[in-house]
């Protein structure tokens, strides 16, 4: 069971890709405010960010994380 803000990562083989790293983000919570929802899906994106760091990437991106299923809307993911 994979718990909120927890990060796992695999290797990966290929020549332009050497890791990824695998979030849970938040869903969005009516009841909580917007600037909650974002706040909880910015610590997910940090995690992942000092994780790559840890691991020495140089480069990382990041889909729209908690879209979709998780009903972040994508200008929200994009503030995150």
């Amino acid at each position: 069971v994979q718990l909120k803000w927890e990060l796992v990562w695999s290797r990966v083989q290929d020549k332009t890709v050497k890791h990824i790293i695998h979030a849970v983000g938040p869903k969005y919570n009516d009841k909580n405010s917007a600037q909650d929802n974002v706040e909880e899906l910015i610590t997910t994106v940090k995690s992942a960010l000092r994780k790559a760091d840890s691991m020495g990437c140089k480069s990382i991106a990041f889909p729209a994380i908690s879209s979709g299923i998780y009903g972040f809307d994508n200008n929200l993911c994009a503030e995150a």
